[in-house]
């Protein structure tokens, strides 16, 4: 029995009122065929079943022949990942346009005595979740068994309730979806308008003057120990804080006073590039006096509009990228930083330009704020609902 659900609702095992399902029992990878069917695993889906791309393995179509003698692909069929990610839940449909196959990275549950829908989001929940940690093994990465799959115990309601409760959540899933689809499309628009931007104005005389980041970095010491104070009122600024609003407003850590003595603080509109690891290139602009370290190296824009700036060096990132080390872990140091150039247009083109920046970025960050909120709201109300701490009416 699992504590987080309700003790008013039976609780049953998953083998009980599902199939459970060993797509590819053999486990021996097939040989690879280039124009064969896809065999997917879980780095190959989104959770909505959507095939990511087109990197996927593929293999003989003779494989696809030998798994129909296990399962059918339909829309009642429920992925879930047994290496690695465990517990990542795929929900599949049954209107593919290409034949898939599926490797034993995920398994395959077939509800029969539960609604789907229901069973998917109680496999999301942390009542599945706990169980797992528990249950699973595994000296290098993390695996359940399938026979351990089939021994999670859900909760089960009334049918009645089981659909009232997959409605109400599948209802804020929508509103996710939509405003993720805003925020993809907005960003589509930003990269089409810079791109044709340096484009066109890269032909003009006035794109003739360039300056090298090594004029504008802001010079200080990096840190010498971890200056990290959790109670400090200086925001620390690390790679992760720079996120899809290209803006940091918030961040993980703050310093204590000794600490951003010992740091490297940058003012207000300083433009941030991280310069290692898997991130080089990525860049963000500061709102508030901040502090960071080797990590990332700050602009100061001075004559530069900051925006501006942040969309230019934004464009160039792949010729940042290509300037890093090939070390195991890429890093661009000082000196070759510095020597990369930044075209420099008039200022009143550059205002020009940086306004449309910052008019997209506050309209980003605004989309980023109701999914963060409707992602609070999921996360709570599929506690409430999923647990049975609040029943609905039906």
């Amino acid at each position: 029995m699992s504590e987080f659900w309700c003790s008013n609702w039976e609780q049953k095992q998953v083998g009980e009122l599902c199939d459970v399902i060993d797509p590819h029992p053999s486990h021996r990878a097939p040989r690879e065929e280039p124009n064969g069917i896809f065999f997917l695993g879980i780095g190959d889906l989104k959770e909505d079943g959507e095939v990511i791309g087109d990197k996927a393995r593929r293999v003989s179509p003779e494989i696809f022949d030998e798994h129909q003698d296990y399962y059918r692909i339909t829309d009642n069929t429920i992925g879930f990942c047994r290496v690695a990610s465990v517990g990542k839940v795929i929900e599949f449909r049954s209107d593919y346009p290409f034949k898939i196959t599926i490797s034993p990275t995920l398994a395959i549950i077939e509800p029969k005595d539960i609604d789907k829908k229901f069973l998917a989001y109680c496999l999301r929940s942390r009542g599945i979740s706990d169980q797992v940690s528990s249950l699973s093994s595994g000296s290098t990465r993390e695996s359940l068994g399938i026979k351990m799959l089939r021994e999670l115990m859900v909760p089960v309601p009334p049918l009645s309730e089981q659909k009232k409760i997959a409605e109400i959540l599948s209802g804020i899933d929508k509103v996710l979806t939509s405003l993720q689809l805003h925020a993809d499309k907005l960003r589509l628009s930003r990269d089409e308008v810079v791109a044709t931007f340096f484009a066109e104005e890269s032909k003009t005389d006035e794109f003739a003057e360039i300056r090298s980041f090594g004029e504008i970095v802001t010079g200080s010491t990096p840190p010498t120990s971890n200056p990290l104070n959790y109670g400090g009122a200086m925001p620390f600024i690390s790679p992760g804080d720079i996120g899809d609003s290209a803006v940091v407003a918030e961040t993980k850590s703050t310093l204590s006073a000794a600490g951003a003595a010992m740091s490297r603080v940058i003012p207000p509109s300083s433009v941030c590039v991280v310069c290692i690891g898997s991130t080089i290139g990525k860049v963000a602009l500061t709102t508030t006096e901040s502090a960071t370290n080797q990590q990332i190296n700050a602009l100061t824009p001075g004559a530069y509009d900051p925006f501006f700036m942040l969309a230019a060096i934004s464009h160039m990132k792949n010729e940042i990228r290509s300037a890093a080390s090939t070390h195991a872990v890429p890093i661009i140091n000082k000196s070759r930083f510095g020597e990369i150039s930044i075209p420099k247009p008039s200022i009143e083109r550059q205002k020009q330009f940086g306004n449309y920046i910052s008019s997209s970025h506050k309209m980003l960050f605004q989309i980023m704020v109701e999914i963060q909120k409707y992602q609070y709201l999921k996360k709570a109300v599929s506690s409430d609902l999923l647990s049975g701490r609040k029943r609905v009416s039906v």
